[in-house]
């Protein structure tokens, strides 16, 4: 395994907290999959950046619920459980092995279950939540454009 340097490892240690707090996985596995995303978008770094941008926002808007229960509106910067996993379904849509691992991520009553495609097939992924069953893209048209993703939901 990749062992990154302090300031990095540091800063990896604080962005993996959404990941295990309320899942059965430690710090170390949480860890180890973010380097795995750093080693597969090597050659793509704005995708990695994407996903530290997600996870980072994703964290702002954890620490906001667990010490404020009650709350009127959040900052457009934060992100919801399902806007995190929308936005992790766009950067990992041509990757079913992450989408695989991120499972072990996930909020319960959440799972990912990525396409199983034929060469030429456009890919997709089965996004299960507590509100029902979802196919990405399809059902999130505006995710893929970039700005705005995520209005539509």
């Amino acid at each position: 395994m990749f062992l990154p340097s302090s300031n990095i490892r540091l800063s990896l240690q604080l962005l993996v907290s959404p990941l295990t707090e309320a899942m059965s996985v430690n710090r170390l596995e949480a860890l180890s999959f973010v380097d795995h995303i750093r080693l597969q978008f090597e050659n793509e770094p704005t995708r990695y950046d994407d996903f530290i941008t997600i996870m980072k926002a994703y964290k702002k808007l954890r620490s906001v619920l667990l010490s404020n229960l009650f709350f009127c509106s959040l900052p457009s910067h934060r992100i919801n459980d399902l806007e995190a996993v929308i936005r992790i379904c766009e950067l990992f849509l041509e990757h079913p092995t992450l989408v695989k691992e991120f499972n072990a991520f996930l909020p319960n009553g959440y799972r990912l279950e990525p396409s199983d495609r034929m060469e030429g097939d456009e890919a997709y992924i089965t996004l299960s939540t507590p509100d029902g069953v979802t196919v990405y893209p399809r059902d999130y048209p505006r995710s893929r454009s970039g700005s705005g993703a995520l209005n539509s939901h």
